[in-house]
């Protein structure tokens, strides 16, 4: 049943458990994408028309494609034309749930004497009907791809007769059961060749992959190497990156969970010795969100800074623990937790800090209001071990009359003003909202590993 863009079925895991299925005049058919993980496609309205042999010579049907949760996520409108029964053209719109023309592809197919596929021919174009990309791909005896270009352009590129942005050549080959085994990829971009990669695979599931990336000098600049279980699925990945004289300079190695999500990463940072100076890892619950990050600062192999943030599900950080160190040595750590608004605003950060023996020395209180999203007081209190009131600071930041901080203050707020009006030089105040969202773990490798110890969290 479809009600609106969601396709609902009664009996939802007897579907999954075949590829293809009629039901209430509609094909359905189960694929996997790129990230194999399954998609639904849903084909209807089908007309056909036949010759006065009755061999078919052209259709054309409405193809919609849903996610696992069954929302509708593109639908394609589809005309094919045929000779002597076999497919030779075919064009292929595409729509956005919305109905809106996202580009169409247009294919042509060739055959040999025996009727036998020997080429195929993709041309891309985008919602303006400009080609944007080419795809080629050559078959053996047996049906089997055995090499393919890809090409890509800018608008106007192609029918200016220029060469294409970037390419890819590949090539196949397949055991004696006609098993694919390998896969070998060559990518260029502007003539250069920027990319290679090499899949292996055993009874037709991917066991291993390599990439390896260049830059337009002819330098490595990293090589990753990625292993898969007996069922095809990812579980382990290792990158490296090079300087100019082709030393590993970092090093990320990640754990996959089901569907092929990360779980954990680990990265590294060595210098010209090949030492590690920075280390970061990243922990992400079943569905791929961040729930940790802890990072490390080295000098001499020693460690001389780390810290360990954890995050919610939102990707807020919830706590974090920051240890200090002066002239190499060890003198305590600190302890944060945050407390937000509806709006993932912070509200409230408390802090206690401790000694180099694990000593509790003090504690602090930063709170924050908010008027349009932006900060308009924050005010501060720091205790001593005995719970007795150090300091006290408030920072005002209404802009005027229409509307002014003080608006939002207490009596308690208004008090703590008359003890000081100056804020402690520890403490880190922005006009703006202020900002706990969790470190970007993505390329390039190491970008977000350890900014820097000096005493202040991020």
């Amino acid at each position: 049943m479809i009600d609106g863009n969601r396709l609902i079925f009664k009996n939802r895991m007897r579907y999954f458990l075949v590829q293809h299925r009629e039901c209430y005049g509609m094909d359905i058919f189960f694929a996997r994408n790129d990230d194999t993980k399954f998609r639904l496609v849903v084909r209807q309205d089908v007309n056909e028309e036949h010759d006065d042999t009755d061999q078919l010579i052209s259709n054309n049907w409405l193809e919609k494609e849903y996610d696992a949760q069954g929302i509708l996520i593109i639908q394609s409108k589809i005309k094919c034309e045929y000779e002597h029964n076999k497919l030779i053209h075919q064009i292929k719109y595409q729509h956005s749930p919305r109905g809106e023309l996202m580009g169409h592809t247009e294919t042509f197919l060739e055959y040999d004497s025996t009727q036998k596929l020997t080429y195929k021919k993709e041309m891309i174009f985008n919602a303006e009907s400009q080609i944007i990309g080419k795809n080629e791909f050559y078959y053996n005896e047996l049906g089997q791809i055995n090499f393919s270009k890809k090409f890509e352009y800018t608008v106007g590129m192609y029918s200016a007769g220029k060469k294409a942005v970037f390419k890819s050549n590949s090539k196949f080959s397949y055991d004696i059961d006609h098993h694919v085994l390998e896969e070998e990829t060559s990518s260029y971009s502007n003539g250069r060749l920027v990319e290679m990669y090499n899949i292996e695979y055993y009874a037709n599931k991917i066991v291993s992959k390599n990439i390896r990336i260049f830059n337009y000098q002819g330098q490595l600049l990293s090589n990753s190497l990625y292993k898969y279980n007996d069922k095809g699925k990812l579980v382990e990945g290792i990158e490296f990156e090079y300087d100019k004289d082709n030393n590993v300079v970092g090093k990320c190695r990640m754990y996959y969970g089901s569907d092929n999500n990360i779980a954990r990463k680990k990265m590294f940072k060595y210098n010209s010795d090949n030492r590690v100076i920075d280390a970061g890892e990243f922990c992400y619950d079943e569905k791929a969100r961040l729930t940790c990050y802890k990072k490390s600062k080295y000098d001499d192999s020693k460690i001389v800074g780390s810290s360990h943030d954890d995050y919610d599900t939102a990707g807020l950080l919830k706590q974090a623990s920051l240890s200090k160190y002066a002239d190499r040595q060890y003198i305590g750590y600190d302890e944060s937790f945050y407390k937000y608004d509806s709006d993932g605003h912070v509200v409230k950060v408390s802090t206690c800090r401790y000694d180099a023996n694990g000593k509790f020395t003090d504690r602090s209180e930063i709170k924050y209001q908010y008027h349009d999203g932006k900060t308009v007081l924050q005010t501060e209190q720091r205790y001593d071990a005995n719970n007795r009131l150090l300091k006290s600071s408030e920072s005002d930041f209404g802009d005027g009359a229409a509307f002014t901080s003080g608006d939002l203050r207490t009596d308690a707020t208004l008090a703590n003003k008359k003890l000081t009006q100056e804020i402690h030089s520890w403490v880190n105040v922005s006009k703006q909202a202020v900002s706990s969202s969790a470190p970007n773990p993505a390329r390039p490798l190491l970008h977000s590993i350890v900014q820097g110890y000096t005493g202040q969290h991020r």
